[in-house]
């Protein structure tokens, strides 16, 4: 009888071990929606810094940049919806615009995963926010129209 309650109490240990794993598991695994956030985030920081690669050896250049010109992969689908503008400034400033249509939750992460860049915002159209939390949430006019809801980068070189 002893040896049946100490293999039914073996057992009881063993399960509740294997079911404390895996909840820590589950806790600790990032839900799907989470990693293509952080995926779509990831992709569309590579394109923003592509397209600012591009500009430090192109400092003339003015227009939109063909993805063949840009160094890095990005899916099809991210291609699809990306795009970038070069505008002039002032007298030989260049505005960079670089933007794609992402999922809700994507323009934070991106934010959280540049540290904090300003440059990162969201689309209203013909103008955008900041994602950043202490900047002023006014809405900016941009020099191109960019689909609203899209995910946007905008930097300003030279003058």
């Amino acid at each position: 009888m002893g040896v049946v309650y100490a293999a039914l109490m073996l057992m009881s240990i063993a399960y509740g071990t294997y079911a404390v794993l895996q909840n820590n598991v589950a806790l600790v695994t990032p839900a799907p929606q989470r990693l293509a956030a952080n995926n779509d985030a990831a992709q569309f920081l590579a394109y923003r810094n592509a397209v600012s690669v591009y500009m430090a050896s192109h400092t003339a250049f003015i227009g939109t940049i063909p993805a063949a010109s840009l160094t890095g992969q990005y899916s099809a689908q991210f291609l699809a919806t990306a795009g970038n503008v070069v505008t002039a400034t002032g007298t030989s400033g260049r505005v960079i615009t670089s933007y794609a249509k992402v999922a809700a939750g994507v323009v934070q992460q991106a934010f959280v995963m540049s540290n904090g860049d300003a440059s990162i915002g969201i689309s209203h159209g013909t103008t955008w926010t900041s994602a950043a939390p202490n900047a002023v949430q006014t809405p900016t006019a941009m020099n191109t129209t960019v689909p609203a809801g899209d995910i946007v980068s905008i930097i300003q070189i030279g003058t």
